[in-house]
């Protein structure tokens, strides 16, 4: 089994690599149920796998200046199950609910027509999303006694898992929602499984001193590895925020215009 020490960045872009993989073939799934043309599908894979080669290559190099080669493991599949979690509890709570928060009744109209969707994602606006973004990363990896990282994780699985399920049982097609969605998540997804990654790092280190695993409770090392983190995060949830504003757009208005109209 792999250990902490030997888990690089490298392994961590692998695994994400494979994930993406597996989130494309869904993507391919959903636009041949709601029969979007294999050209365009072909299309729209090369542009995400562009996007995942430049998500890999910012990670790596940004790690690579800052002198960082592993990470702890244990602390990135603990964010990930915490965003599981509160996918689930997102689906869960969509399919229990006989109503839809005010906040969310926009995405009724998803994939009713073009128009609608070309008015959906040109209202965007990139101070307010960068804003957002860079105080949901501070937040994750700031923490406070951990219950900020865990709270932060939770929310963003669990909204995605509800407007992802509220859309299918109001009969859109998975294919609308991620398009519109996946551009920047290849950026935004990572950056904040890292930031919890990073949120989480302090508290462990303290834990393990305190049952005796350890002789001091924060090393030189530790401090690396967590600001390491935090800068990763920031700099892909930066970058998340522009395309957001400016490609997921173009993206979403292609290919919603062409399929749906």
């Amino acid at each position: 089994m792999m250990n902490n020490r030997n888990y690089s960045i490298l392994d961590f872009i692998k695994d994400a690599t494979i994930l993406y993989l597996f989130i494309a073939f869904i993507v391919w799934v959903s636009g041949i149920y709601s029969r979007v043309p294999n050209t365009d599908l072909v299309q729209l894979a090369v542009i995400l796998f562009v996007l995942i080669a430049i998500m890999k290559v910012v990670i790596t190099c940004t790690a690579l200046i800052l002198g960082l080669k592993y990470i702890n493991k244990n602390l990135i599949i603990l964010s990930i199950l915490i965003l599981l979690a509160g996918f689930i509890g997102g689906v869960y709570f969509a399919l229990s609910s006989n109503t839809l928060p005010s906040k969310l009744t926009v995405y009724s109209n998803i994939g009713d027509s073009a128009e609608n969707e070309n008015r959906l994602i040109k209202e965007v606006d990139i101070y307010k999303i960068l804003l957002n973004n860079i105080i949901m990363i501070a937040t994750t990896v700031i923490g406070i006694f951990i219950i900020l990282t865990f709270y932060e994780l939770a929310l963003t699985g669990f909204y995605f898992g509800y407007i992802l399920t509220i859309s299918i049982v109001l009969g859109k097609s998975p294919f609308v929602l991620l398009v519109s969605t996946l551009p920047h998540g290849i950026f935004e997804i990572p950056a904040i499984i890292i930031a919890g990654a990073a949120g989480f790092k302090i508290p462990y280190e303290i834990i393990r001193y305190l049952a005796g695993k350890k002789e001091q409770i924060l090393t030189k090392e530790d401090l690396k590895e967590y600001l390491t983190l935090a800068l990763i995060s920031i700099i892909l949830i930066v970058i998340a925020a522009f395309i957001e504003a400016y490609i997921t757009p173009k993206i979403a208005e292609y290919f919603l215009y062409k399929n749906f109209n």
